[in-house]
């Protein structure tokens, strides 16, 4: 008697959790669709140029602790930074930094990502471009 009622009470408990289980969503990593808004860059000698705005569309998925996958990337490269990156969250703020090297190629890249929007800064060592501010408006889709 005392089996057929541990019994019949973990079938219960088990009815329980599997229940909750389909009712209850299940928590999923925020993605943003940021599309481009331009910027601009700066020349090592001072002068700037305005980047225009594109169609590029970056999909980005947080991936906990600290990493930020580019669902959509617009080129190799780009994917290459974002593999690169070290994510932290502040309040609905997302702050990223990376030393990028490829090459002889080295630059500093930071990110600040929220709902609406993202701002990313490079700062390149050495070569004909000294710095690059590029907006992006983003929506929150997940």
């Amino acid at each position: 008697m005392t089996k057929r009622v541990c019994s019949f009470w973990f079938i219960m408990k088990l009815a329980a959790v599997i229940l909750l289980a389909s009712i209850l969503p299940a928590h999923a990593s925020p993605i943003w669709e940021c599309k481009s808004g331009g910027g601009w860059s700066m020349k090592s000698d001072g002068s700037m140029t305005e980047i225009p705005a594109s169609e590029d569309t970056v999909i980005l998925e947080f991936q906990s602790p600290n990493k930020m996958r580019p669902i959509k990337a617009s080129s190799a490269f780009e994917q290459k930074i974002y593999d690169e990156m070290t994510w932290e969250q502040v309040g609905d703020k997302f702050y990223c930094q990376a030393l990028i090297r490829d090459g002889a190629f080295k630059m500093t890249v930071s990110e600040v990502l929220n709902d609406n929007e993202s701002v990313l800064t490079v700062i390149f060592e050495a070569g004909p471009q000294a710095a690059m501010v590029k907006t992006s408006k983003c929506e929150r889709v997940q």
